[in-house]
Protein backbone atom coordinates (compact mmCIF):
# COMPACT_ATOMS: atom_id res chain seq x y z
CA UNK A 1 0.00 0.00 0.00
CA UNK A 2 1.32 3.45 -0.86
CA UNK A 3 0.55 7.07 -0.08
CA UNK A 4 1.85 9.02 -3.08
CA UNK A 5 2.63 12.68 -2.42
CA UNK A 6 2.70 14.19 -5.91
CA UNK A 7 4.78 17.27 -6.73
CA UNK A 8 1.59 19.23 -7.60
CA UNK A 9 0.24 18.81 -4.04
CA UNK A 10 -2.15 15.99 -4.85
CA UNK A 11 -2.18 12.82 -2.78
CA UNK A 12 -3.16 9.41 -4.12
CA UNK A 13 -3.51 6.14 -2.23
CA UNK A 14 -2.67 2.91 -4.07
CA UNK A 15 -3.31 -0.60 -2.84
CA UNK A 16 -5.69 0.52 -0.09
CA UNK A 17 -7.50 3.54 1.36
CA UNK A 18 -8.96 4.28 -2.09
CA UNK A 19 -12.01 5.69 -0.31
CA UNK A 20 -9.84 8.69 0.74
CA UNK A 21 -8.95 9.58 -2.88
CA UNK A 22 -8.45 12.21 -4.09
CA UNK A 23 -6.49 13.90 -1.34
CA UNK A 24 -3.93 16.66 -1.09
CA UNK A 25 -0.87 17.58 0.93
CA UNK A 26 1.19 20.63 1.79
CA UNK A 27 4.20 21.50 3.93
CA UNK A 28 4.52 24.24 6.51
CA UNK A 29 8.16 24.11 7.57
CA UNK A 30 8.68 20.71 9.20
CA UNK A 31 4.95 19.97 9.32
CA UNK A 32 3.26 17.79 6.70
CA UNK A 33 -0.48 18.39 6.40
CA UNK A 34 -2.50 15.67 4.68
CA UNK A 35 -6.07 16.38 3.58
CA UNK A 36 -8.11 13.27 2.88
CA UNK A 37 -10.78 13.34 0.22
CA UNK A 38 -13.45 10.84 -0.66
CA UNK A 39 -16.73 10.21 1.08
CA UNK A 40 -15.56 7.91 3.89
CA UNK A 41 -16.10 9.36 7.36
CA UNK A 42 -13.07 11.08 8.85
CA UNK A 43 -11.64 8.81 11.59
CA UNK A 44 -11.54 11.49 14.31
CA UNK A 45 -11.87 9.00 17.18
CA UNK A 46 -8.81 7.11 15.98
CA UNK A 47 -6.71 10.28 15.80
CA UNK A 48 -8.02 11.46 19.15
CA UNK A 49 -6.72 8.20 20.65
CA UNK A 50 -3.38 8.35 18.80
CA UNK A 51 -2.57 12.02 19.35
CA UNK A 52 -1.18 11.75 22.91
CA UNK A 53 1.20 9.01 21.74
CA UNK A 54 2.71 11.07 18.86
CA UNK A 55 3.57 7.81 17.07
CA UNK A 56 4.65 8.35 13.49
CA UNK A 57 4.98 12.09 13.90
CA UNK A 58 1.27 12.81 14.48
CA UNK A 59 0.88 16.36 15.81
CA UNK A 60 -2.79 17.12 15.24
CA UNK A 61 -5.95 16.75 13.20
CA UNK A 62 -8.89 18.88 12.10
CA UNK A 63 -12.06 16.86 11.56
CA UNK A 64 -13.98 19.65 9.78
CA UNK A 65 -11.16 20.26 7.29
CA UNK A 66 -10.34 16.51 7.08
CA UNK A 67 -6.68 17.28 7.83
CA UNK A 68 -4.00 15.33 9.67
CA UNK A 69 -0.72 17.00 10.66
CA UNK A 70 2.63 15.28 11.11
CA UNK A 71 6.10 16.39 12.20
CA UNK A 72 8.02 15.58 9.01
CA UNK A 73 11.68 16.42 8.54
CA UNK A 74 14.77 14.74 7.12
CA UNK A 75 15.00 12.34 10.08
CA UNK A 76 11.36 11.19 9.94
CA UNK A 77 11.28 7.46 9.17
CA UNK A 78 7.52 6.97 8.77
CA UNK A 79 4.11 8.49 9.37
CA UNK A 80 1.24 6.71 11.08
CA UNK A 81 -1.93 6.99 9.01
CA UNK A 82 -5.01 5.12 10.27
CA UNK A 83 -2.74 2.72 12.23
CA UNK A 84 -0.66 1.91 9.14
CA UNK A 85 2.96 3.01 8.89
CA UNK A 86 3.99 4.64 5.64
CA UNK A 87 7.76 4.74 5.04
CA UNK A 88 9.66 6.87 2.56
CA UNK A 89 10.30 5.02 -0.68
CA UNK A 90 11.30 5.97 -4.20
CA UNK A 91 8.80 3.61 -5.82
CA UNK A 92 5.36 2.20 -5.18
CA UNK A 93 4.77 -1.42 -6.10
CA UNK A 94 1.11 -1.45 -5.07
CA UNK A 95 -1.49 -2.05 -7.76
Amino acid sequence: MCMLLQSDGSLVFKGGFDFYNPGSWRRDGDVLIVTVGGKAPFPAELYKEQLPKHIGGLTGYNEKRREISYRFDASTEFINFDNFYFYRAERCHAQ
